[in-house]
């Protein structure tokens, strides 16, 4: 046995779990919460979970913006050749944000059902049963 393992009884470790997806439910809710400063000090970065910028861009949304916005650009000029360009290099960045904009509904399709699995399994399995289900997914996607 490599390390240190403190002891963690089942309830302490579910009320943390559930601290934690209150916290990211609502980010306020360790600030409004009635526990003492020490308490709240020690809760605070074992449950915080730092949100950059870039996850909170709805990337699909993005993507189709971006998408219309091309789609609805005007060229002006009226020299053949430029439109010629303007039409392969907006045909090809069309089809790049296709691509791109179905791949971020799959991911978000695959993280909703990975975010469900989860959320059932913390109501219905013990945590060891819940570690020994995450571990075998580990394994299977690594083969």
């Amino acid at each position: 046995m490599a390390g240190y393992y403190p002891p963690i009884d089942p309830v302490t470790l579910k009320n943390l779990l559930v601290i934690k997806r209150l916290a990211e439910e609502k980010p306020e809710y360790l600030q409004e919460s009635p526990y003492p400063q020490d308490i709240f000090l020690l809760l605070k970065p074992a449950v915080h979970t730092p949100q950059t910028q870039e996850e909170n861009i709805d990337v699909v949304q993005e993507l189709q913006t971006t998408y219309t916005q091309l789609k609805n650009f005007k060229q002006d000029s009226t020299e053949p050749s430029a439109a010629m360009s303007y039409f392969r290099t907006a045909a090809s960045l069309l089809e790049k944000l296709l691509e791109n904009i179905e791949r971020g509904k799959n991911a978000k399709q695959v993280s909703d059902f990975y975010r469900k699995v989860m959320e059932l399994l913390d109501d219905l399995a013990t945590p060891a049963q819940r570690t020994s289900f995450q571990e075998a997914l580990q394994e299977w996607s690594q083969e």
